[in-house]
């Protein structure tokens, strides 16, 4: 029986297979086939999901706190898995992405969509080179804070650069940038059941 990390690596179309961005959007963006696609450069990077139905409860208690701020009263919002552009030719699907309502508002091809937050859940298969890559992409396209939660050790790095981190446990408050002064959640509560 193949573990979930050989299904990954199975599945990782190979550098050979280089496809347009046009084929990438039409046929892999709004694939329903329990696997999120990435662009990177021509490369499909397909992964499983991230977030599985036993981590539903972290996403919840995000947006439901997210619910109660000022940002989410004028508009704003937080998506899962949006299409943000790290660069010209690459489309990460993190797991959430703060998005304003002007940026949600707009038109498709108006501009290439980052968020200024980004939100990543470790699954057991992900790998931190993988991961630590991610970060720096993010971070070099625009966004100013990244999250990654570790549900299995109920911690969640704040990162505000690639090498800016404070952990995040128990009662001590996370915290999205000064441009959502108002949403800071304890890691207890992201975790809470």
């Amino acid at each position: 029986m193949a573990t979930a990390t050989a299904v990954i690596e199975k599945n990782i179309l190979k550098p050979s297979k280089i496809v347009s961005l046009t084929t990438f959007f039409s046929k892999y963006a709004t694939a329903k086939d329990g696997f999120k696609y990435e662009y990177n450069n021509g490369i499909i990077e397909k992964t499983l999901r991230m977030v599985t139905k036993k981590q539903w409860f972290i996403i919840d208690n995000i947006e439901r706190h997210f619910a109660q701020t000022a940002a989410y009263k004028r508009g704003d919002t937080i998506f899962r898995e949006p299409e943000v552009w790290t660069a010209d030719l690459q489309v990460r699907a993190p797991d959430m992405a703060y998005l304003t309502k002007k940026q949600i508002r707009k038109e498709p091809d108006d501009e290439k969509t980052m968020s200024p937050f980004l939100i990543e859940v470790v699954s057991p298969t992900d790998r931190m080179y993988k991961v630590n890559a991610k970060i720096r992409e993010y971070f070099n396209a625009g966004t100013s804070v990244v999250w990654l939660i570790l549900p299995d050790s109920k911690e969640v790095y704040v990162y505000t650069s690639p090498t800016q981190i404070q952990v995040c446990e128990g009662t001590t408050k996370c915290f999205a940038g000064s441009f959502l002064p108002d949403f800071d959640i304890s890691a207890a509560d992201i975790f809470n059941r």
